[in-house]
């Protein structure tokens, strides 16, 4: 995995999702994300994947086994990039 494209994702999260909650204003890449995030801060997660990152996510590609920690959602993004 990029560590680069790693790193945006967990901004993105802290920045754009956990900004408002000051307990959640970090995350560590094995944290709870799904203990976090509600299905709108994950629809927004799967927008930003797809336009800023650049990757397809398919409506089967959104399960707890992809979204559950940011270290999930970077081996998936890595997969859908061919980049495993």
């Amino acid at each position: 995995m990029d560590p680069e494209v790693g790193r945006r994702i967990r901004d993105f999260v802290v920045e754009e999702i956990l900004f408002e909650d000051p307990d959640r204003s970090s995350i560590d890449e094995d944290g709870p994300l799904l203990a976090v995030l509600d299905s709108f801060g994950i629809m927004r997660l799967v927008t930003f994947l797809e336009e800023d990152i650049g990757i397809q996510v398919e409506d089967g590609d959104i399960t707890a086994d992809h979204f559950r920690t940011i270290a999930d959602v970077e081996r998936f993004v890595s997969e859908k990039a061919g980049r495993t």
